[in-house]
């Protein structure tokens, strides 16, 4: 098996823990973190599925920092794949979300993120 195999397997094992545990929210961002080595790996299409799908799991919950969070890291991903217009709309969405649920600093570093996909 190859090092980013292994890694998948790891996340997977754990996300399913920790939706066995009811801990929706380091179930979802396991899925960030497959997502993550997809892309390291060069599957930029798997990659994209499991950051998507964290994003989905995310927004499912009560306190929606956590999906503004996420927003940021798929404009990230956007920006790697040269995706600019994708990774602007993912930092807006994000920045309304945390007007609401997140904090100054939450809001700053979105801003910040903003600005450099503009």
């Amino acid at each position: 098996m190859t090092k980013h195999a292994n890694a998948i397997e790891y996340f997977k094992k754990s996300y399913l823990h920790f939706i066995r545990s009811g801990d929706n929210i380091s179930a979802a961002y396991e899925l960030c973190n497959i997502g993550e080595v997809y892309y390291d790996s060069g599957d930029l299409i798997q990659a994209l599925k499991y950051l998507q799908e964290a994003a989905e799991h995310m927004n499912n919950l009560e306190d929606k920092r956590h999906a503004a969070i996420q927003l940021q890291s798929m404009a990230t991903f956007y920006e790697k794949i040269n995706q600019q217009q994708l990774a602007q709309k993912c930092c807006l969405d994000s920045i309304k979300l945390l007007e609401i649920y997140g904090d100054e600093r939450d809001i700053s570093n979105a801003k910040k993120k903003l600005i450099k996909y503009s």
